[in-house]
C-alpha cells in the first residue's frame, strides 16, 4: 500500500497454479474469482481500488483492474492492450504486466 495520489490501488499478487487464461476468457469458474474478491475487500478496507497481479509457471504475469475504475491513472494506462472480462458481477480488465510497465509513472 502506498499514499501516492498517483498510485490509488491495493494490490493483491497470486503465483499458482490451477488457472487458466482460457477460461476466465470463457467467463467459466475460475480460482482468479475468489482472488479478485480477496483484492476488492482489501480495496475497501482501505478505500483504495482493487489491482490484482496473476501468473502460473512458463507464463508471463498479467494485472487485473476493475472496468469501472474511474482513476485517472487507470485512463492514462489507454495505451495498454486490455482484455475485458466479465463473470457474474465481476467486470475487469485484464492485461499483460510487462505492457503495464512500460507506462512510465510520469504520464500517470
Amino acid at each position: 500500500m502506498t499514499t501516492a495520489q498517483r498510485f490509488p490501488w491495493t494490490v493483491e499478487v497470486k503465483f499458482r497454479e490451477g488457472w487458466s487464461l482460457e477460461n476466465l476468457e470463457r467467463a467459466k469458474p475460475s480460482p482468479v474469482w475468489g482472488w479478485w474478491e480477496q483484492a476488492l475487500e482489501q480495496a475497501r478496507e482501505q478505500c483504495a481500488w482493487p489491482m490484482l497481479w496473476l501468473r502460473h509457471s512458463r507464463e508471463p504475469w498479467r494485472m487485473m483492474v476493475a472496468v469501472d475504475d474511474p482513476s485517472q491513472a487507470c485512463k492514462l494506462l489507454s495505451e495498454v492492450p486490455w482484455l475485458r472480462l466479465q463473470y457474474g458481477p465481476h467486470r475487469v480488465q485484464l492485461g499483460l504486466a510487462d505492457e503495464v510497465l512500460r507506462v512510465l509513472p510520469s504520464g500517470w
